[in-house]
């Protein structure tokens, strides 16, 4: 506790019992990492690690022989396009490599990827209401719609759209219907929906953000869930 000078971690006692329980939170978090250096019992670490360009495609040429004639490699996040010249050199090299190749990516920053380099594109579409998008997670989707737009001019096939069904937020066709209107007019075909899990409540705990955990009552229905698949009509 004295090694973090931002007041991150706090003990928090329980005066029945006489048990305690460390506490993480990040919002002033400065990654200097002394915290993890004092550690003694290895409860907190570095999650990550910094690499170079050669070092990502060492490592994904060693799966090489299970890829079979499709197989490659896939920027994923967080955000790929938060480094856009470290992104799109992965990208270059993998396909130097005869590695096929796939972004992940909320269309945030994709302004920056060299689409030449990319097989597929996974584009994330949260919800095509604005206001909702907006509520949901602190900014609109102006530039997210108008970033797919671009880069659909150069390859729509390319281009597979998916969204997350969230219960009471975006279990409903008209949730489906809203982004088909976007995508169609763009040609794009692939349009997935995905079942929302709560796993990413525990690595928010461990990352000292504060979150209310996601319980499974979040996971829609299947029977609901089969019914939005059914009413994809591109």
């Amino acid at each position: 506790m004295t090694a973090c000078e931002n007041g991150c971690h706090k003990i928090e006692t329980d005066d029945q019992n006489g048990s305690f329980k460390h506490l993480f939170e990040n919002e002033n978090c400065i990654h200097c990492h002394k915290c993890v250096n004092v550690c003694n019992y290895g409860a907190m670490e570095i999650c990550g690690y910094s690499a170079t360009v050669d070092e990502v495609i060492h490592e994904a040429l060693k799966d090489k022989a299970f890829y079979g004639k499709k197989g490659g490699i896939t920027l994923s996040g967080g955000e790929p396009m938060t480094q856009p010249e470290f992104a799109n050199s992965i990208l270059k090299t993998a396909k130097d490599k005869k590695l096929t190749t796939c972004v992940e990516t909320c269309g945030i920053g994709t302004e920056k990827l060299d689409m030449e380099l990319c097989d597929y594109i996974y584009y994330d579409i949260k919800t095509s209401d604005s206001q909702l998008h907006k509520k949901l997670t602190g900014m609109d989707n102006g530039k997210i719609i108008s970033n797919l737009i671009n880069l659909s001019e150069t390859d729509p096939s390319k281009i597979y759209i998916r969204s997350v069904i969230v219960k009471g937020i975006t279990d409903t066709e008209k949730h489906v219907n809203d982004i088909i209107d976007v995508i169609k007019p763009l040609g794009i075909t692939h349009f997935d929906l995905l079942a929302f899990h709560p796993y990413g409540s525990s690595k928010a705990n461990t990352l000292g953000m504060k979150r209310e955990f996601m319980g499974k009552e979040y996971i829609p229905g299947e029977e609901n869930f089969r019914k939005l698949k059914e009413s994809i009509n591109l």
